[in-house]
């Protein structure tokens, strides 16, 4: 068995098989090995863990007679079963209760499920807590721990514990794409499972996802090399963006008069190929009376460019005091295409899927005054003073396309019950 107890930390991409070598195999290997022990299982959520836990127990149970080990009779759950030689297995969702119950083996599996969790400050506090609180109390003298996971955040879990280092965690980071020094001993450039991902499917991907999530997702670096969301070079600025195609007015409010904070109002343009066009960008630190009027000339100017065919969106803050305020701005645009739409997650998870076409080439400036103001806040995106442009045209890209969706895992089943035969590390 191990000669000392494991504080390991592996990263690699989705639907890499994380979940079935290690969730699956690696627990059902533990328990053949030490069937008086027992093993802890966490996920992002209960029923994903509740799977794993199945399908080590229904495993085993497939397979007493090769394995030598037994499932307790009568041990229906699939969340909190045991051995017949006095180990088991107790498989929850990150957060959920492991007080009362022994650990000599944790994996933690995949504790963040999507973006908005990786982005929400709160859900990273309770899964840190969590770990320190509940999981790791749970550790019995030489137990060990494995934490397999995708990186989606700089200050996620896994950043956190090698972060702290006080569980001193070996870290083996497996990217898409081969870097230096790979751990496989794979060639830079080389896929990491070239049979179901190959090197042009992954170069695809690269291209679509943009910067910060290729890093953060494929090659486990959360932060892109060379620094923030936007770079200059990704805009081409052009005399004029074609007449027909769909087209968005997106108003982001300030808070308070002359706070700081600006009122923009973003006219983003898509066509039937695609391509983007920031066409105009209307920006002050107006009070309430201004901005009403600004509202009211802007609705005139764009509708009678083209006969009243732009959609008026803006971001509708919560409670009743933002409810209110949107309410009076819609009665003020009747006659006009408009609508208030409540935005979700975090300033940087919303204005990703817009930093992608821009880096894809598919985003273009219309030559304006604004241009260079506008240049200058999104390329010092997330750290610059000022957000309400980027705020502003991520709000009209999701209402011009459709950004919806998570990520799901797909689960990768195969025969790998020659890994449990009287293997010893």
């Amino acid at each position: 068995m191990l000669s000392k107890p494991l504080r390991l930390i592996i990263t690699l991409p989705p639907q890499h098989g994380k979940s079935e070598m290690v969730s699956h195999w690696t627990s059902v290997w533990f328990l053949t090995n030490c069937p008086q022990k027992h093993v802890i299982l966490g996920s992002y959520g209960q029923s994903l863990a509740t799977y794993w836990g199945q399908q080590v127990r229904d495993t085993i149970a497939a397979n007493e007679a090769e394995l030598g080990i037994q499932v307790a009779r009568g041990t229906e759950s699939k969340t909190d079963w045991s051995l017949q030689q006095g180990g088991g297995m107790l498989s929850v969702g990150v957060g959920g209760p492991v007080t009362g119950r022994p650990g000599n083996l944790v994996i933690i599996d995949d504790p963040v499920k999507n973006p908005q969790e990786a982005e929400s400050l709160v859900y990273r506090n309770m899964t840190w807590d969590w770990w320190l609180k509940a999981a790791r109390t749970r550790l019995q003298p030489g137990a060990s721990v494995v934490v397999i996971t995708t990186r989606w955040h700089l200050d996620d879990l896994a950043g956190r514990m090698i972060e702290s280092g006080a569980d001193n965690f070996e870290v083996i980071n497996l990217p898409a794409l081969a870097e230096d020094n790979d751990p496989l001993g794979r060639l830079p450039g080389e896929a990491l499972w070239p049979d179901r991902f190959s090197l042009a499917y992954l170069l695809t991907t690269k291209e679509a996802s943009g910067s910060y999530n290729w890093s953060a997702l494929y090659q486990q670096r959360p932060i892109p090399e060379g620094g923030g969301i936007f770079k200059r070079q990704w805009f081409q600025i052009v005399d004029a963006a074609p007449t027909e195609a769909q087209r968005v007015r997106y108003w982001d409010f300030a808070g308070t008069e002359r706070g700081g904070d600006y009122t923009v109002g973003t006219l983003l343009t898509k066509t039937k190929d695609n391509l983007i066009y920031v066409e105009d960008v209307v920006r002050g630190q107006w009070g309430a009376m201004d901005v009403e009027a600004i509202l009211k000339q802007t609705a005139q100017l764009d509708a009678s460019r083209y006969h009243n065919s732009v959609e008026i969106r803006m971001e509708q803050e919560p409670g009743s005091s933002g409810k209110s305020l949107t309410s009076n701005y819609i009665r003020l645009l009747s006659g006009y295409p408009v609508k208030a739409q409540p935005s979700t997650g975090s300033k940087e998870l919303r204005a990703r899927p817009f930093a992608a076409q821009c880096e894809a080439g598919n985003v273009k400036l219309v030559k304006g005054a604004w241009n260079g103001a506008w240049l200058d806040e999104v390329c010092r995106f997330p750290t610059g003073t000022h957000d309400d442009q980027v705020d502003s045209v991520s709000g009209a890209f999701a209402a011009l396309t459709d950004t919806a969706g998570e990520p799901k895992e797909e689960i990768v089943v195969y025969d790998a019950m020659q890994l449990v035969r009287g293997i010893n590390l």
